[in-house]
């Protein structure tokens, strides 16, 4: 059976800004530390593709310098192993990590990884609000619509409408109109008044600003219809997408009469903030705490970004959403506490990190009364086709937590194992079962944190 079992002096789990920041940090201790990611390059979401060094909107934003000049530090450095392409399935007691690693032209093998530290620095997902048809073919993550172009060239459609409260929406409507595409619109469900929030967070938040300008200029000069106020209704096809109806909308969600519009559209990239990705973490037994100013269930960490595992560091937006310079920071400061350094004169810069990381998680919540406007029909969990009818009558029956809902539903059992439907579904509760408060218990995760090929425990090489 291909399974090998390796010892390393420290891991970190994820190549996003945290995770590179570490990796450099500790390689210029002398320290020899591998590094695992599931993307075939290093640099998460903010990163993948090119430095685009003639776009003068990325120029403006430090943290994404810094960034690509991390990959270099760390593709170059012989202290840095990068096992690329490869997923992290468990972590268990004794800090050994159950790894599959994915070879070009060979069987993956199964790899059971010991180490004396491990940062984890796994980055985040995409929250939603669903909306009849969203399942079509055509509409996608805001993010993923990004990836299909930063990675592979290539546009969602000729023309997209992008939609939602996500911060990359406006990042996203710019790159498909420098790589050629066209934008039929920017709806967003809030005021311009929330947007304008960004202003108290100078000087910190000048960079993303001055960004801004140059995006809102992009859309101005193309001549795209930014709409505030202004949300998906639903998405209409036969096979795909075809078009989506929007509508004005009231400060409850409520579509306003007589304002529907239908856009044809081939697709449709949406999106509403981010969720951290917890799972290892909970694996490994980490403490969580719900903050919704952080984008909900983050890892509990100490001044330090220790957890509450000896020897198992935190950051990035793991430990709350926040961008780009928040995990760059935070990657540096995990590596310092791992190393026994001060981390002292990070900590006030970290302090506006956070700060500002409040202000975009504010931005992208989607109100309670939104919710109550979701149809019946709608898919909430695709993988087990459960509807919010389903929820709705599962949380008037009494079944208000997510544990207990995925047993009366199985809402969350299905392949993706609730990545996509989890934080909509704690979203739903709260808002139809207004006791019930913050989720009462973090969300469960067990080996394997993502289903995975049976081959490679049973093939020879």
């Amino acid at each position: 059976m291909p399974w090998c079992t390796e010892t390393w002096p420290a891991v970190v789990i994820g190549t996003g800004c945290a995770g590179l920041a570490a990796a450099a940090e500790l390689a210029r201790a002398g320290i020899d530390v591998l590094v695992i990611d599931e993307a075939i390059r290093p640099g998460g979401q903010l990163l993948q593709g090119k430095w685009p060094a003639r776009d003068l909107a990325a120029r403006v934003d430090p943290s994404k310098a810094a960034g690509f000049a991390l990959i270099k530090t760390v593709t170059r450095s012989g202290r840095v192993t990068l096992m690329a392409g490869s997923q992290v399935h468990g972590i268990f007691p004794g800090m050994t990590l159950l790894v599959i690693q994915n070879r070009p032209g060979k069987t993956p093998q199964v790899k059971e990884i010991k180490s004396q530290a491990i940062i984890l620095a796994t980055g985040a997902r995409e929250r939603f609000l669903p909306f009849k048809g969203w399942t079509l073919p055509g509409v996608m993550a805001s993010g993923g619509a990004q990836l299909l172009i930063k990675t592979h060239g290539v546009l969602p459609a000729r023309t997209t409408l992008v939609a939602g409260t996500s911060p990359i929406n406006m990042v996203l409507a710019s790159q498909i109109l420098t790589s050629g595409g066209n934008i039929s619109g920017m709806l967003t469900p809030v005021s311009l008044a929330r947007g304008m929030d960004i202003f108290r967070h100078l000087p910190h938040s000048l960079p993303k600003i001055i960004e801004g300008i140059i995006h809102q200029a992009r859309l101005f000069k193309a001549l795209v219809p930014v709409k505030y106020k202004t949300g998906i209704i639903e998405a209409r096809g036969k096979d795909c997408l075809e078009s989506a109806v929007t509508a004005r909308l009231t400060s409850e969600g409520q579509p306003i009469a007589g304002t529907e519009k239908i856009i044809p559209t081939k697709a449709l990239a949406i999106g509403h903030g981010f969720a951290p990705n917890v799972e290892l973490a909970v694996q490994a037994g980490c403490h969580l705490t719900h903050i919704p100013d952080r984008g909900g269930w983050v890892i509990k960490t100490g001044d330090d970004l220790s957890t509450s595992i000896p020897g198992i560091f935190a950051a990035g937006e793991v430990t709350g959403i926040g961008g780009g310079g928040k995990s760059l920071l935070e990657g540096k400061m995990a590596a310092r506490s791992l190393l026994g350094r001060p981390i002292s004169d990070l900590v006030p810069e970290r302090e506006k990190a956070l700060a500002f990381g409040r202000f975009l998680n504010r931005f992208c919540q989607i109100p309670k009364s939104f919710w109550e406007q979701v149809p019946d029909e709608t898919l909430i969990c695709r993988c087990e086709s459960v509807t919010m009818g389903d929820i709705r009558r599962a949380a008037a029956n009494g079944f208000e937590t997510a544990a207990i809902l995925k047993r009366a539903t199985r809402a969350g059992m299905g392949h993706c194992q609730g990545r996509t439907c989890g934080p909509m579904i704690q979203d739903i509760l709260s808002a139809l079962c207004p006791g019930v408060g913050v989720p009462e218990a973090p969300p469960v995760s067990r080996a394997p944190v993502k289903p995975m090929p049976i081959g490679p425990f049973l093939k020879e090489d």
